[in-house]
């Protein structure tokens, strides 16, 4: 995959930082703001919520900081998500495109299962994916 930078609506920043405070665990489950990029993919791929970035934008890693698993998991849901054809659109700009639009929406999602819920984020993470 080549070397593209992966943004986020400014508006989501806060979110982002308070999810990532390596200070407080209980408050902030994520290591960096990269593995909340994905949940927040996961979750508006799994909810089929897909939305444009708002201006202003900004940077938040590069695709060199990216696992082999979590290109191989961007590419799959891209690929799911057209119904498995290769074609001219299955590009590493298209998939990097994609899984921002995926994020923008499920960011939303990621805080209200923990920001906007009562107890520690850490906890209500936990709580969700054991009753799955």
């Amino acid at each position: 995959m080549k070397d593209i930078i992966f943004r986020i609506s400014k508006s989501h920043l806060e979110d982002y930082d308070f999810l990532s405070d390596k200070n407080d665990k209980e408050r902030s489950p994520f290591q960096i703001r990269k593995d909340i990029f994905m949940a927040a993919v996961a979750y508006g791929f799994l909810e089929e919520k897909s939305e444009p970035l708002k201006s202003p934008q900004h940077d938040v890693f590069r695709t060199s900081q990216l696992s082999e698993s979590d290109k191989a998991i961007l590419k799959a849901l891209f690929l799911k998500n057209k119904n498995f054809e290769f074609d001219k659109d299955y590009t590493d700009d298209n998939i990097v495109h994609q899984a921002q639009k995926w994020a923008e929406g499920g960011i939303s999602l990621l805080k209200r299962d923990t920001i906007n819920n009562d107890g520690s984020n850490l906890e209500n993470l936990i709580d969700l994916v054991t009753k799955q």
